[in-house]
């Protein structure tokens, strides 16, 4: 997922490759598991000195309210869109197990930051990213991603 400030651009596509994703291999009888890396922001944002409960019901509506307020036209910390689209999709897939029982096994992640090689570095895809940047290059334009 491109991080965008626009939530028609990005969120309806993160949902619909979820669904895609889980539902074909639900229809291939060879795959057993899947996993769906999703975020923790998916569930909650952090509240520095705030103890609150997280359960498996538990989602982030409050920064999906924050992207959709966005729409259609106004530009927004990419943030908001992201922790947004990590949210809608894992319910989406949590909606396609309980409706459609699936026989594989699915299970989701929700790491809160993710280092490591990238697969591929035509992509630059990994929360890591921004941390290598700013080491190697003194570039601190990740802070423009999040909200002031």
């Amino acid at each position: 997922m491109a991080f965008s400030s626009y939530p028609h651009a990005a969120i309806s596509p993160v949902i619909a490759g979820a669904v895609n994703a889980v539902s074909s291999a639900a229809k291939e009888p060879c795959i057993q598991q899947t996993l769906y890396t999703s975020s923790s922001i998916a569930i909650a944002s952090a509240k520095l000195k705030y103890e609150f409960t997280i359960s498996t019901d538990h989602w982030n509506s409050e920064i999906v309210a924050k992207a959709w307020a966005l729409a259609p036209y106004n530009n927004g910390p990419p943030l908001f869109v992201y922790g947004a689209s990590k949210s809608q999709a894992e319910q989406v897939i949590w909606q396609f197990v309980c409706e459609e029982k699936p026989s594989l096994i699915i299970n989701a992640v929700l790491p809160n930051l993710k280092l490591g090689t990238l697969m591929s570095q035509k992509q630059n895809a990994t929360t890591g990213t921004p941390v290598r940047n700013i080491y190697d290059k003194g570039d601190v334009s990740v802070a423009d991603f999040f909200p002031p």
